[in-house]
């Protein structure tokens, strides 16, 4: 932009008068030039408002898509966020899923551990059935040789008592028979 500018003279003039003139003469042409200078600089200020009213709408459009695009770049990063969330998500899912797997691997090992243990208490119980059934069998066993026992005794005592009876009754006998049988004579 040019500016009207009235000049002093310069300060090495001796003359005020004559140097004052020559600058008065100066700016006679110099506002000749100012004119055409100023037709000009309106002229390009016009070419320039002309082109910014083109302009102005291919800005606006411009910065009407920067817009979306900006909306679209803040809805692409929250998408990314959400699927970061959502990765972090299975990896917590994934830790979790091999903690469990770890957990059934004890589990299927306390399982054969514990079938292996009810296998042997299984063959304990058939053994003790079995011990049972002898035992049983044992105490069946005793009582019928307690029973019988009992009878034998039962028996003996008959049989003593028959033997005393038996006894008695040979010694009544012979004792009968000695009284009976007739004297030697000729014994003394």
């Amino acid at each position: 932009f040019f500016f009207l500018m009235i000049r002093r003279p310069p300060r090495s003039t001796q003359s005020r008068s004559s140097a004052a003139s020559d600058v008065y003469k100066r700016q006679g042409i110099n506002a000749e030039y100012m004119g055409e200078e100023l037709l000009r600089r309106d002229t390009r200020i016009a070419d320039l408002e002309k082109s910014l009213a083109e302009v102005q709408p291919k800005l606006e459009a411009l910065q009407t898509e920067n817009q979306r695009l900006r909306d679209r770049v803040n809805a692409l990063e929250e998408q990314i966020r959400k699927k970061e969330d959502e990765i972090k998500g299975v990896e917590e899912i994934r830790r979790r899923a091999a903690i469990n797997d770890e957990r059934l691997k004890l589990i299927l090992e306390e399982r054969d551990l514990l079938k292996e243990e009810t296998k042997e208490v299984s063959e304990l119980e058939e053994r003790n059935a079995d011990l049972e059934e002898e035992l049983n069998e044992l105490n069946r066993r005793y009582m019928e040789n307690y029973n019988a026992m009992k009878t034998l005794k039962t028996a003996n005592t008959e049989l003593e008592g028959l033997v005393v009876s038996l006894k008695q009754q040979i010694a009544d006998l012979q004792a009968k028979a000695s009284a009976e049988q007739p004297k030697k004579p000729g014994k003394k």
